[in-house]
């Protein structure tokens, strides 16, 4: 497609903000890499801090895995 003469690249998908648009709408991408970035940051948490008290666990798993700007947490 050309615009003003120059050529306007096409694509169906771009990440923006750091999420993924679709041009038709879709957010299955963009909700599977969510839950596989909070996966990860489960297991890294899970297994850096495997000794600690569950209790401790729970509270870095709430601060470090739930991305809640500027929000007070439970």
């Amino acid at each position: 497609m050309k615009f003003n003469g120059n050529i306007v690249e096409s694509v169906k998908s771009w990440p923006h903000l750091g999420h993924i648009t679709v041009c038709d709408g879709d957010d299955g991408d963009d909700i599977d890499t969510r839950r596989y970035k909070l996966i990860r940051q489960i297991n890294d948490v899970i297994c850096t801090f495997h000794r600690l008290d569950s209790i401790v666990k729970i509270n870095l798993l709430k601060s470090y895995c739930l991305s809640l700007y500027g929000c007070r947490q439970i």
